[in-house]
């Protein structure tokens, strides 16, 4: 099977969804507190096999930076196992929920976490060399990676908004996480525009709570998330009769 999607600025194509091996969550531990540490803990994944993909990309959306190649996501770089653990998604069940399932560590967002976890663990992206089998490190800024990750999640899935969202989350985790091989923090740009998004939507929530009061609020968003997920329910997931087994799963849920 072939996935191929985007538009003439950005275009993502690769034969098949990435094999992950999920790895035993670690729960041998003699406190019951552990145990259950552990096992509320993230599910890591290994590579089963290396991960090709072509990216297609305007340089004028990554100043200037051709990114345009076939990609490999190997199974291990400078003596480090990729590891992975899908998007890194802040309080993964909150967030979930609130997100109808759609924001969880592996749901739409998994494929382009694999390339955008690993451009933050190296500082690096490895593409093919025409005409060789050697790979070159192509070095990748962080708020290129951040924009290659939401770009990837609206092209691969078709969901713009969540590629804005996933952005967003990433440009605000420059506060916190640490980018690239000497995991450097702050590195600039600084993402003033993710600032202004979150600033704007936190004024939007305190206005809606002095027009509306606490408890109309709470009503209002609880019965909408009550509506959302009985429709969800009801309606079940989506079928296309083009798709044979498991051939939906590119379009449908290709992160």
């Amino acid at each position: 099977m072939k996935y191929s999607s985007g538009d003439q600025r950005f275009w993502v194509e690769f034969e098949a969804l990435p094999a992950l091996i999920p790895q035993l969550l670690d729960t041998k531990y003699e406190s019951g507190f552990d145990r259950w540490r552990g096992a509320a803990s993230l599910r890591t994944f290994v590579l089963k096999t290396p991960w090709r993909l072509k990216l297609f990309v305007d340089p004028r959306e990554f100043d200037g930076n051709d990114l345009s190649g076939t990609y490999t996501i190997p199974l291990a770089y400078d003596e480090k196992s990729t590891i992975l653990d899908g998007a890194s998604v802040p309080l993964p069940w909150l967030v979930s929920f609130l997100s109808f399932g759609m924001l969880r560590p592996v749901g739409v967002m998994l494929t382009a976490s694999i390339v955008h976890d690993f451009a933050f663990k190296h500082g690096v992206l490895l593409r093919e060399r025409e005409g060789s089998q050697e790979l070159e490190n192509v070095t990748i800024a962080r708020h290129q990676a951040d924009r290659l990750f939401g770009r990837m999640i609206a092209t691969v899935n078709r969901m713009p908004v969540v590629g804005f969202v996933g952005w967003l989350a990433v440009r605000l985790g420059w506060l916190f996480v640490p980018y690239g091989k000497n995991q450097d923090r702050r590195h600039k740009p600084v993402p003033w525009g993710a600032f202004a998004v979150l600033l704007a939507v936190l004024a939007f929530l305190v206005a809606a709570l002095a027009a509306l009061g606490p408890l109309l609020l709470i009503s209002l968003v609880s019965g909408g998330y009550l509506l959302g997920y009985l429709l969800l329910a009801l309606a079940g997931p989506p079928k296309r009769e083009t798709d044979g087994p498991g051939q939906g799963a590119a379009a449908s849920d290709g992160g």
